[in-house]
C-alpha cells in the first residue's frame, strides 16, 4: 500500500502546498497543514477525479487527518485496490 499513500501524499502536497516531508500520516489536515476549508474540499475534489470515485459530504467531513484520508481512498476506490496487485 505504501506506493498508493505516496499517491495521495503528493495530492495532498500539490493541492495544500505543504512540503512532502511535512505530511505524515497522522497529520491534521488543518491544524497542522494549515488547510482552509476551500483547500480542503479542492482536495478531496482532486481525489476523487485521480482514483475515479465519489466520497459521501459525511465521510469528507470525519475526515480529519492524513491517514484518514488513505484510509477513506482505500475503502473508496476500485482503482486503488487494483494497484495492490
Amino acid at each position: 500500500m505504501e506506493k498508493k499513500e505516496e499517491k495521495i501524499k503528493g495530492i495532498i502536497s500539490e493541492r495544500l502546498g505543504v512540503p512532502l516531508q511535512e505530511i505524515s500520516p497522522e497529520a491534521y489536515l488543518t491544524e497542522d497543514l494549515g488547510a482552509s476549508p476551500v483547500e480542503i474540499a479542492d482536495l478531496f475534489t482532486a481525489l476523487e477525479e485521480r482514483f475515479e470515485t465519489s466520497f459521501e459530504d459525511e465521510d469528507k467531513e470525519k475526515t480529519k487527518t492524513v491517514e484518514q484520508v488513505i484510509t477513506l481512498v482505500a475503502s473508496q476506490s476500485s482503482e486503488f485496490e487494483d494497484e495492490e496487485a
